[in-house]
């Protein structure tokens, strides 16, 4: 009676607890897919607005568009061109987009948006798993709103969908480490991420994660976890996955489209014989703090901390070092490269988002701690500077029409303020960091709705590419060299191929000849002419410039000069 009463009691235990554990994954659920539509939302204001391409996007969405305009899926094609910068799944999911949504700056962005989504939601997932509840939220969130990766994750690159494989990649190493059953199964899934990776960016797909994994095998001991047939069957499935598309290029192209691709843009740009951007060694650093702004303030203290307690033989949980040594890993590599650039860090921001929402998480429980007091007054304070700095730049710039247009951006901020600072004072810091991501997210998409549109606005070469697109097809179309980085936006935008004009004869020379001409030129250039050619052009459209690229930083320090300067679109 007494055992048959005792496993009752066990059974009924056990249930209850399933079900508990069951409303918690629920209510997680429910909660990172608030995060999830946050960020949606944020993303898709951002990619539908910015009208214009901006570093490397027009390279993908160009190629892409020239693949199916001439029914190529081998080779991509820049301006007719074989163009093997990068491996091919990025422009085959831009051409996906484009087929289901039409060529446009938003279809080419979505593969982007999706992935960063996706990649939010495995971060959130494996912190939750491997933590707790609130760590799983706020790793999500920070993630979701650190700047960089909102920047990214409305591009048209391949950077995002590198992220979203190597997140995999590690999830599934981590937990080919801890299982007793499937252990095979997560390694050859991972093998398979790592394929992806690699026709996604190349060689650095495989290489560092190859590498981190190997050093993290070797300073946890686990090797014995690793078997000659797991690297065996890895390679294989690494093959089967990347060789295909490799050997048709070859077939297609020849041997020289693999050397230009493995030979120049890999293992040249990381020696910096082809890119050496003689940037120090901690640049990668200091990319990597700017970011992951706000979040990044608080990861100095959450590995001070780690490191305390690692020497005192305190509890450690066991993805803190893995997570640790995958930030260390892409940092430190990407460090002694010559070939630095700020968004190569990106790989290792769904690490640094778990650590850092681990230690907040922890920080916000100890309400007494004077850590927790400086992150979240410091946060607190870089809101209101921020609501103050908008209003300043509105009021006294000329972009803004209507107070409307600007208003609400600076009172989320203020309001962001004031929330936070309640927080702080009730001592409830796990609340404050909450308000912070989701702000961050909400103004993004104000932000994107509001401002990005009048910042457009003052590019009238963005206008000029209807008259382009619909003009003849004997027309020549040219530039003048001062706006030369707008070549590549008008031919995606009109399929027509702009002339460069380096000087004043060569504008000379294509407003005398008897072919119809469409010249894009500053108006401070015709102002140059000789008046007897003056004559002869016709203004077809004029409009605002700006030949700076519109970063934040410009614009504050430029705000009352922007748009003064004027383009004409001239025919001649």
């Amino acid at each position: 009676m007494i055992s048959t009463a005792s496993k009752q009691n066990k059974a009924s235990t056990n249930t209850a607890y399933r079900e508990h554990s069951q409303q918690r994954l629920s209510l997680f659920i429910y909660n990172l897919a608030f995060i999830v539509l946050l960020a949606a939302i944020a993303y898709i204001m951002i990619a539908i607005n910015c009208i214009k391409f901006s570093r490397a996007e027009v390279f993908f969405a160009e190629c892409t568009r020239e693949m199916l305009k001439s029914d190529n899926i081998i080779t991509p094609l820049y301006h007719s061109i074989p163009f093997f910068d990068k491996p091919i799944l990025t422009y085959w999911l831009i051409a996906l987009s484009y087929k289901f949504f039409g060529i446009s700056h938003f279809a080419s962005r979505i593969p982007s948006v999706l992935a960063a989504l996706s990649t939010v939601t495995i971060t959130g997932l494996v912190a939750y798993r491997s933590l707790n509840f609130k760590s799983g939220v706020l790793s999500a969130l920070c993630l979701a709103s650190s700047f960089m990766y909102i920047s990214f994750a409305t591009l048209c690159m391949s950077d995002m969908l590198l992220v979203l494989f190597d997140t995999i990649t590690l999830s599934l190493l981590y937990a080919s480490c801890h299982a007793n059953k499937y252990r095979h199964c997560y390694l050859y899934l991972a093998s398979l991420s790592m394929g992806l990776a690699f026709l996604t960016k190349g060689p650095i797909g495989i290489v560092l994660p190859g590498l981190f994994f190997v050093i993290y095998l070797t300073v946890s001991k686990n090797w014995t976890k690793l078997s000659i047939k797991h690297i065996a069957v890895s390679s294989i499935i690494l093959v089967l996955a990347c060789s295909p598309w490799f050997y048709a290029a070859f077939q297609e192209n020849g041997i020289g489209a693999l050397s230009y691709f493995f030979i120049r843009e890999n293992l040249q740009r990381f020696a910096g014989s082809t890119y050496d951007s003689h940037r120090p060694v901690w640049f990668m650093l200091s990319a990597f703090t700017l970011g992951f702004l706000p979040w990044s303030i608080c990861l100095p203290f959450a590995l001070k901390k780690y490191i305390s307690n690692f020497k005192s033989n305190a509890k450690v949980v066991p993805i803190e070092l893995y997570l640790w040594l995958w930030l260390v890993t892409v940092i430190g590599f990407f460090s002694i490269s010559r070939g630095k650039i700020d968004y190569y860090a990106l790989p290792c921001y769904p690490a640094a988002a778990i650590l850092a929402g681990k230690y907040l998480i922890e920080l916000a429980s100890n309400k007494e701690s004077s850590v927790v007091k400086i992150i979240s007054s410091c946060i607190s304070i870089l809101f209101l500077v921020t609501s103050i700095g908008f209003v300043f730049l509105a009021s006294s710039s000329n972009l803004f029409d209507h107070l409307f247009q600007w208003i609400f951006i600076p009172i989320i901020l203020f309001a962001t303020f004031l929330l936070i600072s309640k927080a702080n004072k009730q001592k409830n810091y796990s609340q404050a960091f909450i308000f912070s991501g989701i702000s961050i997210l909400l103004l993004s998409s104000m932000i994107a709705h509001n401002f990005l549109p009048i910042i457009f606005r003052q590019q009238s070469v963005l206008n000029f590419c209807s008259n382009i697109k619909y003009s003849s097809n004997n027309t020549d179309i040219c530039v003048y060299k001062t706006i030369e980085n707008w070549i590549d936006e008008i031919t995606y935008q009109t399929d027509k191929e702009p002339f460069k004009i380096n000087d004043i004869n060569s504008l000379i020379h294509f407003i005398k000849r008897p072919k119809p001409a469409l010249i894009i030129v500053p108006q401070t250039i015709l102002s140059e002419l000789p008046k007897d050619i003056a004559d002869k052009v016709k203004i077809v459209q004029e409009g605002p410039y700006t030949a700076h690229t519109l970063t934040v930083g410009y614009i504050f320090k430029n705000y009352n000069n922007i748009g003064k300067d004027r383009l004409a679109l001239i025919s001649n």
